[in-house]
């Protein structure tokens, strides 16, 4: 399973899906992940950090999952691919609609970490404060490292799940309202 990390639309965040730390302990725990990241200057974390937990370059290699932390930029939705992106989808309609309507015309899926974890949790990882956002990124990390291997495996299953927002194309019953916004 090639997991690769993208660099996030958002030009001010520097938070990352995954640590290093929790990376090796996924790559310990199964030898089917391998990581990937797109190249980067402006993190909390160095990126001479995940490479040295053997992370790689992504240049364009076939990739089973992309994560983002606030959304995709145009150029990185590629056709028939799965996404995860952990915030701002579902509550900033307006802002990803160009996103959103290109998941559903290149048949991906968009798995939303938020449907998941609940509104309460974003609360805790907004902050301006560097030391909190470190901290924050340390949870998201976490909370992601225990999601994955699930997120991997419904990849596999043909049934819409109830934390995709779209799966291959079409959109999650829990979500049709969005329909109206998005066409």
């Amino acid at each position: 399973m090639n997991i690769c990390m993208l660099l996030d639309k958002a030009k001010k965040e520097t938070r990352m899906p995954l640590i290093p730390d929790d990376i090796n302990e996924l790559k310990n725990t199964s030898a089917k992940f391998n990581f990937y990241i797109e190249k980067f200057t402006d993190r909390i974390i160095d990126e001479k950090e995940y490479i040295s937990v053997g992370c790689k370059y992504y240049t364009n290699q076939k990739i089973d999952l992309f994560l983002s932390m606030q959304g995709l930029k145009l150029s990185q939705i590629k056709s028939n691919q799965n996404y995860l992106v952990l915030f701002d989808v579902v509550e900033y309609v307006e802002p990803n609609k160009a996103m959103l309507n290109k998941i559903l015309k290149n048949n991906c899926s968009l798995l939303v970490y938020d449907l998941l974890s609940g509104k309460h949790s974003i609360k805790i990882l907004k902050s301006t404060n560097k030391e909190h956002l470190l901290k924050s990124t340390i949870h998201i990390s976490k909370k992601l490292k225990e999601k994955l291997p699930v997120f991997c495996n419904s990849l596999k299953r043909d049934s819409i799940e109830k934390y995709y927002l779209s799966k291959k194309g079409y959109i999650n019953f829990r979500y049709l309202n969005l329909l109206e916004k998005l066409v």
